[in-house]
């Protein structure tokens, strides 16, 4: 059975059931947030300090936040080896009871002055 329809065999099957399951998609390198970060309304953004780890976990601080990363976190503009003091960012994720961000994505800013598309800012 083809993924298509193994999908659809899921979903008409757990309908009945009142259940909605879907199958992830295969991991691969992607800017997309993962799956556990649409909900995630938490972002900062700010400049890099007392980075700590090795990726795909690093430790860190954008102003007086911690910020943490994991095998998930998705990346926009950049790798994880790009993480680094002095950086700027945005990170979107989790805040937890102590105030650290779990992170599900991070993006660099570019510092050129174009968004995203090559159009000046200004």
């Amino acid at each position: 059975m083809n993924q298509g329809a193994f999908k659809h065999a899921l979903q008409a099957s757990c309908a009945i059931c009142g259940v909605w399951l879907f199958a992830a998609p295969a991991p691969h390198a992607s800017a997309e947030p993962s799956a556990d970060c649409r909900g995630s309304k938490t972002e900062i953004e700010g400049t890099v300090a007392q980075v700590e780890g090795t990726c795909p976990k690093l430790r860190f601080k954008i102003g007086d936040t911690k910020v943490v990363t994991r095998e998930k976190t998705a990346y926009d503009d950049g790798p994880c080896g790009d993480v680094a003091n002095a950086r700027q960012v945005e990170a979107r994720g989790t805040l937890s009871a102590d105030g650290t961000l779990t992170a599900c994505k991070i993006e660099f800013d570019d510092d050129d002055g174009d968004d995203d598309e090559g159009n000046d800012e200004d």
